[in-house]
């Protein structure tokens, strides 16, 4: 039987993970979460989610790090693939933690792109994809890619803020909501409203 310590203490955006991500997806009740990124840490995510029903499953690029996935519910497979290792509209959240800008994951923007299509096409209408990356490395913020303004709006389905940084990590996590073809955070235009138009 394999120990798993608590790697939350002393970190506080694990402890977010643990204390509002996690009940938020439960609460939101969906039936099925892609979980991207395995490690000692994020090994008994799966036990609290399968616990209230919801299919859980998870993913990394790399096989020695299934001993970290779900039993019998693990994709070995790279993320910028996924929408070839799983049918379409088939997940009701993602949750692609720790793997951009970890300097073993995505960390150049057309890779970030082509994982976040990938992803939009695996989750369903409304699909949820939160992102957790560290903003102290040269890479973009995923806000300004591409992928996410055609594929998503940013906001948070629950009574969690769409942004959450925080004062001793450079982690930020990110709530995005898939929308429908052209509907994307792209799509939207500022304009003044017409008693300020000169």
């Amino acid at each position: 039987m394999t120990l798993l310590a608590n790697f939350d203490r002393g970190f506080s955006d694990r402890r977010y993970m643990s204390e509002n991500i996690l009940p938020a997806i439960e609460a939101m009740r969906v039936r099925r979460v892609l979980f991207v990124g395995c490690k000692p840490y994020t090994a008994r995510y799966g036990r609290r989610l399968t616990g209230v029903g919801i299919d859980y499953w998870t993913t990394d690029i790399d096989p020695a790090a299934a001993i970290w996935g779900e039993r019998n519910h693990h994709i070995v497979g790279d993320v910028t693939r996924i929408d070839d290792l799983c049918t379409p509209d088939s997940f009701d959240a993602v949750l692609l933690n720790g793997v951009i800008g970890d300097g073993t994951g995505l960390d150049e923007e057309d890779q970030m792109n082509r994982a976040v299509t990938a992803i939009a096409r695996i989750l369903r209408p409304n699909g949820i994809l939160l992102i957790g990356w560290n903003s102290f490395k040269e890479h973009p913020d995923p806000l300004q890619l591409e992928a996410v303004a055609t594929n998503f709006r940013h906001e948070c389905p629950y009574s969690l803020p769409s942004r959450q940084t925080f004062p001793d990590t450079d982690h930020v996590y990110d709530w995005l909501v898939k929308v429908s073809g052209g509907e994307g955070m792209a799509s939207i235009v500022s304009t003044k409203p017409s008693s300020m138009r000169s």
